[in-house]
Protein backbone atom coordinates (compact mmCIF):
# COMPACT_ATOMS: atom_id res chain seq x y z
CA UNK A 1 0.00 0.00 0.00
CA UNK A 2 1.25 3.59 -0.82
CA UNK A 3 2.45 5.80 1.55
CA UNK A 4 -0.49 8.68 0.10
CA UNK A 5 -3.26 5.64 0.15
CA UNK A 6 -2.53 5.22 3.97
CA UNK A 7 -3.19 9.23 4.64
CA UNK A 8 -5.90 8.83 2.84
CA UNK A 9 -7.82 6.88 5.13
CA UNK A 10 -6.52 8.62 8.46
CA UNK A 11 -9.30 10.35 10.35
CA UNK A 12 -7.06 11.48 12.80
CA UNK A 13 -3.27 12.34 13.49
CA UNK A 14 -1.14 13.94 16.19
CA UNK A 15 2.41 14.83 15.96
CA UNK A 16 4.54 15.04 18.25
CA UNK A 17 7.57 17.24 16.40
CA UNK A 18 11.13 17.31 19.23
CA UNK A 19 13.76 17.95 16.16
CA UNK A 20 13.35 20.54 13.13
CA UNK A 21 12.29 18.72 10.20
CA UNK A 22 10.72 19.79 6.74
CA UNK A 23 6.92 19.22 6.13
CA UNK A 24 5.20 18.45 3.06
CA UNK A 25 3.59 20.83 0.91
CA UNK A 26 0.30 19.41 1.43
CA UNK A 27 -0.62 16.74 3.62
CA UNK A 28 -3.52 14.14 1.62
CA UNK A 29 -5.62 13.48 4.40
CA UNK A 30 -9.27 14.15 3.14
CA UNK A 31 -11.05 12.52 5.49
CA UNK A 32 -8.86 13.94 8.58
CA UNK A 33 -11.38 15.72 10.84
CA UNK A 34 -8.71 15.79 13.78
CA UNK A 35 -5.14 17.43 13.69
CA UNK A 36 -2.90 17.93 16.55
CA UNK A 37 1.06 19.19 15.46
CA UNK A 38 2.80 20.19 18.43
CA UNK A 39 6.46 21.17 19.01
CA UNK A 40 8.94 20.89 21.47
CA UNK A 41 10.92 24.19 21.99
CA UNK A 42 11.23 24.13 18.16
CA UNK A 43 8.83 26.86 15.94
CA UNK A 44 8.61 24.93 12.69
CA UNK A 45 7.25 26.65 9.26
CA UNK A 46 4.18 25.48 8.11
CA UNK A 47 3.36 25.91 4.26
CA UNK A 48 0.83 27.72 3.05
CA UNK A 49 -0.94 24.84 1.15
CA UNK A 50 -0.67 22.44 3.82
CA UNK A 51 -4.06 22.19 4.53
CA UNK A 52 -5.97 22.48 1.61
CA UNK A 53 -7.10 18.73 1.35
CA UNK A 54 -8.31 18.41 4.95
CA UNK A 55 -11.89 20.08 4.40
CA UNK A 56 -13.32 17.75 7.34
CA UNK A 57 -11.53 18.87 10.06
CA UNK A 58 -13.37 19.33 13.53
CA UNK A 59 -10.58 20.36 15.30
CA UNK A 60 -7.18 21.95 14.60
CA UNK A 61 -4.58 21.90 17.26
CA UNK A 62 -1.25 24.00 16.51
CA UNK A 63 1.37 24.60 19.41
CA UNK A 64 4.02 26.37 18.53
CA UNK A 65 4.23 27.11 15.06
CA UNK A 66 5.63 29.63 12.66
CA UNK A 67 2.53 30.49 10.99
CA UNK A 68 2.51 33.07 7.77
CA UNK A 69 -1.37 33.30 6.99
CA UNK A 70 -3.81 30.79 8.16
CA UNK A 71 -6.41 32.09 6.49
CA UNK A 72 -7.03 28.84 4.75
CA UNK A 73 -8.86 28.07 8.16
CA UNK A 74 -11.80 29.69 6.73
CA UNK A 75 -12.69 27.09 4.55
CA UNK A 76 -13.03 24.27 7.39
CA UNK A 77 -16.48 24.86 7.94
CA UNK A 78 -17.11 22.12 9.93
CA UNK A 79 -14.10 23.11 12.37
CA UNK A 80 -15.40 23.17 16.42
CA UNK A 81 -12.02 23.64 17.87
CA UNK A 82 -9.04 25.98 16.72
CA UNK A 83 -6.16 26.08 18.87
CA UNK A 84 -2.93 27.92 17.49
CA UNK A 85 -1.06 29.04 20.85
CA UNK A 86 2.19 29.55 21.67
CA UNK A 87 2.25 30.26 17.80
CA UNK A 88 3.29 33.16 16.18
CA UNK A 89 0.67 34.58 14.23
CA UNK A 90 0.11 37.95 14.01
CA UNK A 91 -3.15 38.82 12.57
CA UNK A 92 -6.37 36.47 13.38
CA UNK A 93 -7.78 36.50 9.30
CA UNK A 94 -11.19 37.27 8.58
CA UNK A 95 -11.95 34.24 7.40
CA UNK A 96 -12.45 32.96 10.74
CA UNK A 97 -15.74 34.46 10.65
CA UNK A 98 -16.63 31.65 8.50
CA UNK A 99 -16.45 29.39 11.18
CA UNK A 100 -20.12 28.92 12.13
CA UNK A 101 -19.81 25.44 14.04
CA UNK A 102 -16.47 27.39 16.39
CA UNK A 103 -16.79 26.35 19.96
CA UNK A 104 -13.39 27.02 21.00
CA UNK A 105 -10.94 29.34 20.08
CA UNK A 106 -7.93 29.49 21.99
CA UNK A 107 -4.88 31.50 21.23
CA UNK A 108 -2.89 31.40 24.48
CA UNK A 109 0.67 32.59 24.26
CA UNK A 110 0.79 34.13 20.69
CA UNK A 111 2.68 36.97 21.82
CA UNK A 112 2.92 38.36 17.85
CA UNK A 113 -0.75 38.70 18.00
CA UNK A 114 -1.80 42.45 17.25
CA UNK A 115 -5.14 42.39 15.13
CA UNK A 116 -8.48 40.65 15.52
CA UNK A 117 -10.45 42.41 12.75
CA UNK A 118 -13.63 43.97 14.30
CA UNK A 119 -17.09 42.28 13.59
CA UNK A 120 -15.23 38.76 13.32
CA UNK A 121 -15.85 36.97 16.51
CA UNK A 122 -19.31 38.30 16.88
CA UNK A 123 -20.03 35.88 13.74
CA UNK A 124 -18.96 33.27 15.82
CA UNK A 125 -22.39 32.87 17.37
CA UNK A 126 -21.76 29.11 18.54
CA UNK A 127 -18.49 30.15 20.52
CA UNK A 128 -18.60 29.23 24.04
CA UNK A 129 -15.08 29.57 25.15
CA UNK A 130 -12.11 32.32 23.77
CA UNK A 131 -8.78 31.90 25.82
CA UNK A 132 -6.24 34.55 25.22
CA UNK A 133 -3.88 34.01 28.36
CA UNK A 134 -0.46 35.73 27.40
CA UNK A 135 -1.79 37.11 23.95
CA UNK A 136 -3.50 39.96 22.59
CA UNK A 137 -4.48 43.38 24.15
CA UNK A 138 -4.65 45.66 21.33
CA UNK A 139 -8.27 45.74 22.36
CA UNK A 140 -10.54 48.57 20.94
CA UNK A 141 -13.07 50.61 23.22
CA UNK A 142 -15.93 50.80 22.30
CA UNK A 143 -17.71 54.29 20.28
CA UNK A 144 -14.07 56.01 20.02
CA UNK A 145 -13.00 55.41 16.00
CA UNK A 146 -15.74 53.75 13.86
CA UNK A 147 -12.27 52.88 11.23
CA UNK A 148 -10.94 50.38 14.28
CA UNK A 149 -9.01 48.32 13.14
CA UNK A 150 -9.59 45.58 16.06
CA UNK A 151 -12.54 44.21 17.98
CA UNK A 152 -13.96 45.39 20.90
CA UNK A 153 -14.62 43.63 24.21
CA UNK A 154 -18.32 44.52 23.46
CA UNK A 155 -18.25 41.95 20.85
CA UNK A 156 -17.06 38.82 23.66
CA UNK A 157 -19.11 39.46 26.46
CA UNK A 158 -22.35 37.49 25.32
CA UNK A 159 -19.87 34.13 24.88
CA UNK A 160 -20.94 31.62 27.64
Amino acid sequence: MAYNDTLEKFCELFLSVRHQVELPKKLECPKLQVFSLELQKNFLKIPDSFFEVMTELKVLYLCECTLADIAIVGEFTNLEILTVHDSDIKQLPSAIGRLHRLKLLDLRGCNSLKVIPPRVVSKLTRLEEVNMECSFTNWEVKGQDTRSRNCSLSEIKWIA
